[in-house]
């Protein structure tokens, strides 16, 4: 009984010789105060810097990369829904974008929409086509005059009852700048 006594006292000693040098050795954990802040968040010190050593802020985005955006954007958002559509959809893609035409590129819409539905005959096999954009490229731009041209990279998928086709085909955009908003003017589907 006094050998187990002794023999866990000399346990004890040895976990708390263990556990004080584990805290001795260990990494000190330095606390930090934060720097003064204002009320947004910034730091004050910052304007007494000299320009050197003050973090860089992106310079301002020019007239031109804005509408450049704002062209992507458009082309981007307008292929996928001009390139997809059935023969069983009404062709609502088509007049959904109607907002973002000029009117001769509406008119254009409706004359397709009445060729495609007089081709249509009662029973047809399902058909119809969806694109997705895969890259999107501005190939003129001018915004003095409030034109450009954008080619956009799409990947398709072509189903006709149980048959399928994938392929990438290129449209090309062709837009104008009506007041404060750009529209396009012209699409064309390049060779596959």
């Amino acid at each position: 009984m006094k050998k187990l006594r002794i023999l866990i006292i000399i346990l004890i000693i040895l976990v708390i010789i263990a556990v004080v040098s584990f805290i001795l050795t260990s990494p000190k954990i330095k606390k930090v105060n934060a720097p003064p802040s204002s009320k947004s968040g910034l730091n004050q010190n910052l304007a007494n810097k000299p320009s050197s050593q003050r973090p860089k802020i992106p310079s301002k985005i020019s007239p031109e990369q804005k509408e450049q955006g704002k062209i992507i954007q458009l082309a981007t958002m307008f292929a996928p829904r001009f390139g997809s559509y059935s023969n069983q959809s009404d062709y609502e893609n088509f007049k959904s974008l109607e907002k973002l035409m000029t009117p001769e590129m509406k008119e254009w819409t409706e004359k397709f929409i009445k060729e495609e539905k007089e081709k249509q005959k009662p029973g047809q096999v399902y058909w119809g086509v969806t694109s997705r954009v895969i890259s999107a490229r501005i190939d003129s731009f001018d915004l003095k005059n409030g034109k450009a041209e954008v080619s956009v990279v799409t990947q398709r998928q072509e189903k006709t009852g149980n048959q399928e086709k994938l392929y990438y085909q290129t449209l090309l955009l062709k837009m104008v700048k009506q007041g404060e908003e750009w529209k396009v003017s012209f699409a064309q589907w390049q060779k596959k």
